[in-house]
């Protein structure tokens, strides 16, 4: 090249730019071009110019500067050398042709390859077969002929025997999409190497009768393929990997950037033959890219599948910043960065309001975080107002995320069987498996679904079949049912999946350590947790799955124990306040609830919990009387001018209200009912009215007592409610509705009261002979109230020989 480059030089059309060091611009490879690793195959590329060049007088591609014939190369298909010289035969075009491949992986292995595949036409390419034109092959060849002949009989032979084997058959309108290989400078364009699965997988779906693939897994064959050493697929293994998707067609692709100019190259190919089925290219400037996407998009689909490209809907913003945050959201969410996520789908809809995608995506991800109020509701409103501009696969994905009633609320039981019906439509999504099995993890009792943990484990196990790549969201539920069922195998399956930088790798560790009883892995999670874990989230899980219990008592402690801020405080200190109430440490909880300062400086929030748990009679009646006092002068005070003031005033009012009328006092019942009927704030003025027709003992008791239940099903209220209506059931005689209703409480609540609700429900299943049933709700609260304070104790004493006389009982 040194050589060749000094003639270039002398000669009347020197090449005068910067950068020829490595090579003359007229016979060098895409890659050397790129400044990127070369080998034989960049010399074979090279010889292929020249021998090009021999046969039509020129070389492929040519141009009068450097960048102009580099920019040729990496875009441009070689021009076909038969339109030159017809007499060129077709097996040397096809020899010439892949020897000047764009990737290296493309070209022969070697140079002797590429000469006997010049010298017999038989072995022309590996694209397909040529026709035997030209002259004869030299003897001195004639025994690769022999070995190649003695080959294909083998090769037949063994495809013979393959065919025979029961192979699920591809699905040929199935289509994967791979990782686009990335040509060019600069680090700007790289979302885009994964990217374009993503949104290629929004573009085909539903386009011309195209299926695709989920991205989620297609990346996930597609890491375990290349390896730790990420190289590109070669068009061989990527058909490889389709097949084994179950895809009968591939989609790869190259996106070159160079300076002020964007091109997108790729084909569609058959996965089982490698056919050509469409090949497109478009090309543009970088801020035209969603167009470029739209019509690449359009043409490989039109092309390949015989349909109008006219029916390929706009998918995509309208601004190139947000396309690149929703692509960098879709890759957070992915890794199981949910607060990542929301952030960059949030500057997509910040960019970009009617960008659908990014409100669906901002969806999914927010509601694995801890600020979903508001959030959630503002970005299922953007999704559902631009839903036309969502493909069939994320309409179906968005109606079961709305649920049938939108914008009205949808009972629980009709969004378990949206999602139900979502899964029927689009079976081979992951996301929307995870989301079912989370349906029946948070929904299912509440909907009266039949074993709703062992359905939420087997949606969750198909949403990992079809992603087995790591992914947070299905492990983390499987995890805490294998927890309750005390599955440690499982529970250390799963544990070994979870990748140390998760978010929440350190609370999963904790539990997992304490149901394996693992000392190890204990005392490596406790340090990270105790800095950076979301204590309320290890209290919470403690409380509603029975384990972990004493390692979360052992983080309230040393939460208790640290500084913090005032605003931790407020979040933290209540959650601990009342995981003690349920462990029986009425004087521990107390003492914990002093850490937010003097008692009149304890927020209203704090004190509703207070009032609704000295409900229970599990507070002394003076801490009750001072949290009823404060309330109060709230609950009957005047009108505050500021909404948000006027919120915290009807939350007020509702708790008051129902100690009041608990205990009988009706005399302020219906003014506070007609206030919050009027605001219409939480569904408080329902449940008030069924106490007070109650207490009234009026003839329309049972029809408000109906209204109560209904409210109930759409999830999402306080769980002393369903004490309310459990408590009229049974005292309507209806015991078994009663069990029905102390059941209907969500998966996701930190309860105020969830030892009351599992004495109850053990109680109540004793009484309608459901043995098992009360075993379970006994054990749980045992297991809660462990080592309770000698006040609690005679209670648990109790409960400890009702489940005692239970399982002695012979079966």
């Amino acid at each position: 090249f040194g050589i060749a480059r000094a003639v270039t030089a002398a000669s009347s059309e020197a090449l005068t730019e910067t950068g020829l060091g490595l090579g003359t611009p007229l016979y060098m490879s895409p890659e050397q071009g790129a400044g990127e690793h070369m080998d034989g195959r960049s010399d074979q590329y090279a010889l292929g110019c020249v021998l090009y060049e021999m046969l039509a007088g020129e070389p492929p591609f040519t141009g009068r500067t450097a960048q102009a014939i580099l920019a040729r190369r990496l875009t441009d298909p070689v021009p076909p050398l038969r339109i030159v010289r017809e007499s060129v035969p077709v097996h040397v075009e096809q020899v010439i042709n892949r020897a000047l491949s764009k990737t290296a992986a493309d070209r022969f292995a070697t140079a002797r390859q590429f000469a006997e595949a010049l010298a017999e036409p038989g072995a022309a390419v590996a694209r397909g077969p040529a026709p035997r034109v030209g002259r004869r092959p030299r003897r001195r060849l004639a025994w690769i002929a022999a070995a190649t002949g003695l080959l294909a009989v083998l090769l037949g032979v063994a495809l013979v025997r393959l065919r025979r084997s029961p192979a699920a058959p591809l699905d040929p309108g199935l289509m994967a999409v791979f990782p686009f290989r990335l040509i060019g400078t600069g680090t700007s364009y790289n979302a885009l190497r994964e990217g374009m699965v993503d949104v290629l997988e929004v573009k085909f779906s539903g386009a011309g009768g195209a299926r695709v693939v989920p991205a989620r897994t297609v990346l996930a064959a597609w890491r375990r393929t290349i390896g730790p050493r990420g190289d590109d697929l070669t068009p061989e293994a990527a058909r490889g990997v389709a097949r084994q998707l179950g895809a009968g067609a591939v989609v790869l692709g190259t996106v070159v950037a160079t300076p002020g100019r964007l091109i997108l190259n790729g084909s569609l190919l058959d996965a089982e033959g490698g056919r050509v089925r469409a090949e497109a290219k478009v090309e543009g400037t970088p801020d035209s890219l969603l167009s470029l996407v739209d019509r690449f998009a359009a043409q490989l689909v039109a092309l390949g599948a015989g349909e109008r490209g006219d029916r390929l809907a706009s998918l995509t913003s309208t601004s190139l910043p947000a396309l690149y945050a929703y692509l960098a959201g879709r890759a957070a969410h992915r890794a199981g960065q949910y607060d990542t996520a929301v952030q960059h789908f949030g500057r997509a809809l910040a960019l970009d309001s009617t960008f659908a995608l990014a409100a669906l995506g901002d969806l999914g991800s927010v509601v694995w975080t801890e600020n979903a109020q508001g959030e959630d509701a503002r970005a299922l409103r953007l999704a559902w107002t631009h839903r036309d501009r969502l493909g069939p696969r994320e309409q179906v994905l968005l109606r079961a995320m709305a649920g049938p009633r939108y914008p009205d609320p949808s009972h629980s039981d009709e969004r378990v069987r949206a999602w139900e019906d979502a899964v029927r439509q689009v079976p081979d999504d992951p996301d929307i498996w995870i989301n079912l099995g989370d349906a029946y993890f948070h929904d299912g009792a509440l909907a009266g679904v039949e074993e709703p943990r062992r359905r939420a484990a087997e949606a969750l196990t198909r949403a990992l079949a079809l992603d087995s790549a790591v992914n947070v969201e299905p492990i983390f539920h499987l995890l805490q049912v294998a927890g309750m069922e005390r599955d440690t195998a499982t529970v250390r399956r799963l544990i070994n999946r979870v990748p140390d930088d998760a978010p929440s790798s350190a609370l999963l560790r904790l539990e997992a350590g304490a149901v394996l009883g693992d000392s190890a892995m204990l005392a490596a999670a406790r340090p990270e947790f105790d800095s950076t874990g979301n204590v309320g989230q290890l209290l919470s899980d403690a409380q509603l799955f029975g384990f972990a219990i004493q390692e979360a008592e052992r983080s309230a402690a040393a939460y208790l124990k640290r500084s913090t801020s005032w605003a931790d405080r407020l979040r933290t200190v209540p959650s601990i306040f009342g995981f003690y109430l349920q462990l029986g440490r009425p004087a521990a909880a107390t003492a914990a609830l002093a850490r937010l300062g003097p008692k009149e400086a304890i927020p209203a929030g704090a004190l509703r919990r207070v009032l609704m748990t000295a409900w229970y009679g599990y507070l002394d009646s003076t801490t009750a009387a001072e949290a009823l006092a404060r309330l109060a002068a709230s609950a009957d005070g005047p009108v505050p001018r500021d909404r948000a003031a006027r919120i915290e005033q009807y939350q007020d009012i509702c708790v008051v209200q129902t100690w009041r009328l608990a205990h009988g006092d009706t005399r302020t019942a219906r003014a506070a009912i007609a206030r919050l009927a009027d605001a219409d704030i939480f569904g408080c003025h329902v449940m008030l009215e069924a106490l007070l027709a109650a207490a009234e003992h009026r003839p329309d008791a049972g029809a408000a007592y109906g209204r109560l239940d209904s409210l109930l099903l759409l999830g999402g209220t306080p769980p002393g409610w369903v004490v309310i209506a459990a408590k009229w059931h049974e005292a309507q005689g209806d015991t078994k509705g009663a069990l029905r209703t102390i059941r209907r409480r969500a998966g996701y609540d930190e309860f105020w009261n969830l030892s009351y609700l599992l004495r109850e429900e053990g109680r109540l299943a004793a009484l309608v002979a459901d043995r098992e049933g009360a075993i379970e709700a006994y054990s749980h609260y045992l297991a809660l109230r462990y080592d309770p304070e000698p006040s609690v104790k005679p209670e648990v004493d109790r409960v400890r020989a009702e489940l005692a006389q239970l399982v002695g009982e012979p079966r």
